[in-house]
C-alpha cells in the first residue's frame, strides 16, 4: 500500500458471473490475474448455484474443484476460514 492505494495484485478475485460479462471474466479477465500473480479465482454462478474455485499455481483453464450448494467454501489464503454455500445461495 502507499499513498495512491494497493499495489500489486490481490491474491483474491471473485467473479459473479452473468450472461452478459460471463465471456470476458472467464476468458480474458481471468487469463489475466493468472500472469498478473493473483493466486485464487472464485467464478460464482448464481443461477447454477455453483462455484469454480480457480487456483493458478495449479491450472488458469481448469476449475481446482467445483462446489454446489451443499458444499463448503473454504481456501488456504485464509486458514480456518469455512463458508456454506447455503448461505450464499439461500433458496
Amino acid at each position: 500500500m502507499d499513498k495512491h492505494g494497493a499495489k500489486g495484485a490481490p491474491d483474491l478475485v471473485v467473479e459473479v458471473i452473468s450472461g452478459s460479462t460471463g465471456r470476458l471474466d472467464l476468458g480474458p479477465k481471468k487469463s489475466i490475474y493468472a500472469q498478473y500473480g493473483v493466486t485464487e479465482n472464485w467464478a460464482v454462478y448464481p443461477r447454477e448455484a455453483t462455484v469454480d474455485v480457480f487456483r493458478f499455481a495449479g491450472s488458469a483453464t481448469e476449475p481446482a474443484e467445483t462446489l454446489s450448494v451443499a458444499d463448503t467454501l473454504r481456501t488456504p489464503l485464509l486458514p480456518g476460514w469455512e463458508f456454506p454455500l447455503t448461505e450464499l445461495f439461500a433458496q
